[in-house]
């Protein structure tokens, strides 16, 4: 029996897909032996007609003109690895109409088209693999997908955005200032040029879209809504007050469902010390997924980077070749209404006051006021600057709409609160 052949249309030969032709080439006879196929990339498209990211000998055709793969009825399978949005949506749909499987890491397209690229994947009977769109080297999707079918799944909290995590990590050990972190990311290949994405918390937010898709069946497109906070109101002085009371603090990508009610949320949090995430740090990344059944389970690993972000790609590529394909359109259980107000958690403030007496007394009245409760005060005057002292309070469990309510109210006395900085505090367990 002859071997089978797989043709490969690769679009973006920047150092992902660079890493794809790498890891093909490096181990092809592996790959032949363990699947009983050849994988042949035969057809790459690059925007500047170069393979940036690739320094091997490459046989095949270089085009510029995304639509010269589509066309190509000799090509199986088409990988994306290009970036961006319109362009790479484009490319899976005519992809999945001219009956090719398709395999992307793109998590901002999946997170918008994911429902319309799935049923359209069902319909031509072609399969979508996007292992590499979260958490680069681990397999969370798969991982997710399997539990989901056999466990009720009640919440997610990831580390999903190496960038973010690395920054508050270098902020936490070495005293750095946020731009300090930024820098240092950047040095290192880790941040991009522009880290927009990554320290407004989008990121991390399309990404606990796609999860919530497979742990709870929630929409892949524009109808949900996320509730997005950026590592970036975060200072380095909040290290040395979470250390005081027991916590680190994380990027968190969080989502749950019970009674009806879906939350899906990505903020900076104060996670307990005790915590396996508190303990993920730099640029790994983490799930941890709770069910009922089994309780905790963690997912560790590199979260990006362009080998293991390959890796996961060649793991949809191999399981295509082994016709293990999963019909993802059959977690879509429509569910649009996001309760994400009735988030409830215990709450850090940091407050900036002037140095005047009957201050506290002021603050206490005003949380009382709001029926809410304090856990916790601790006043630093060692830390004053320019006549202002900050004081954290950590309260008792409140929701969203609580916490907005005080804030405004915080907000209107403007010659009392000159900084207000809120972060939430994560523990599930409590």
């Amino acid at each position: 029996m002859a071997m089978r052949q797989i043709k490969i249309g690769l679009c973006g030969a920047g150092n992902v897909g660079g890493a794809v032709l790498e890891l093909l080439d490096v181990n092809a006879s592996f790959y032949k032996e363990m699947f009983d196929t050849e994988f042949l990339v035969t057809d790459v498209v690059t925007k500047s007609g170069k393979l940036r990211g690739y320094k091997g000998k490459f046989h095949g055709n270089i085009h510029t003109d995304l639509e010269t793969i589509n066309k190509d009825d000799s090509i199986d399978v088409v990988i994306e690895v290009m970036g961006g949005i319109d362009d790479a949506y484009k490319v899976a749909k005519r992809a999945l109409e001219s009956k090719k499987d398709f395999i992307t890491a793109n998590k901002a397209m999946m997170s918008l088209y994911g429902d319309e690229l799935f049923k359209l994947a069902e319909k031509n009977n072609v399969f979508i693999g996007f292992e590499a769109s979260v958490a680069g080297g681990i397999p969370i999707i798969k991982s997710l997908s399997s539990r989901a079918r056999i466990e009720n799944i009640s919440w997610f909290a990831g580390i999903l955005n190496g960038t973010s995590n690395f920054i508050l990590s270098k902020m936490e050990s070495d005293g750095l200032e946020m731009q300090e972190g930024v820098k240092q990311a950047q040095e290192l290949g880790f941040a991009e040029a522009d880290p927009t994405l990554d320290l407004n918390g989008t990121d991390a937010a399309q990404k606990g879209k796609i999860l919530s898709y497979l742990a709870f069946g929630s929409k892949l497109d524009s109808t949900i809504e996320i509730d997005i906070e950026g590592i970036d109101i975060v200072e380095s002085i909040d290290f040395k007050f979470a250390l005081e009371l027991g916590y680190s603090i994380k990027p968190l990508s969080v989502g749950s469902y019970e009674k009806d009610r879906l939350i899906l949320k990505s903020f900076p949090a104060l996670i307990q010390k005790s915590s396996i995430l508190s303990k993920v740090n730099e640029e790994m990344n983490a799930i941890e997924v709770f069910t009922k059944d089994s309780g905790s389970n963690l997912f560790y690993g590199p979260g990006a980077g362009p080998k293991p972000t390959a890796s996961s790609i060649l793991s949809d590529l191999f399981d295509i070749a082994q016709s293990n394909r999963v019909s993802y359109s059959k977690f879509d259980q429509d569910l649009t209404e996001v309760s994400n107000n009735s988030f409830n958690c215990q709450r850090y403030l940091r407050l900036e006051v002037n140095d005047s007496p009957g201050v506290m007394a002021k603050i206490s009245s005003f949380i009382a006021e709001q029926n809410l409760s304090i856990e916790s005060v601790i006043q630093k005057e060692d830390l004053a600057q320019n006549d202002l002292i900050p004081i954290v309070i950590v309260l008792d469990e409140c929701n969203e709409n609580e916490l907005k309510d005080l804030l405004n109210n915080f907000s209107s006395e403007k010659d009392l609160f000159k900084k207000i900085v809120h972060l939430r505090i994560f523990n599930p367990s409590k």
